[in-house]
């Protein structure tokens, strides 16, 4: 079977990715703030933390284990480095 490859241009795939996380329950900051997240590390050439990403993160969202509404919080950190909490319910 061949394979079909298919450019979609960045501002498109942009904003589907946004719409899916706002429909899981992200507020629109959040939800572009990923968008643009996903999209600009698949445009880097790192495909393994962009877009590939969204279906397990919509899995998670619809199942309880990631929060739509977390507001990661600092827990310690130091000169070049941080502990966050990102709010993550554990089964």
């Amino acid at each position: 079977m061949a394979q079909t490859t298919k450019t979609v241009p960045i501002a498109d795939l942009e904003q589907f990715c946004q719409t899916v996380l706002q429909r899981c329950g992200l507020n629109e900051t959040d939800a572009r703030l990923a968008a643009d997240v996903l999209v600009t590390t698949d445009s880097f050439g790192i495909f393994t933390h962009g877009v590939k990403s969204l279906p397990g993160y919509v899995r998670r969202l619809q199942g309880g284990g990631l929060r739509a509404d977390a507001v990661p919080q600092i827990e310690r950190e130091g000169p070049s480095w941080a502990v966050v909490d990102g709010g993550r319910r554990w089964p």
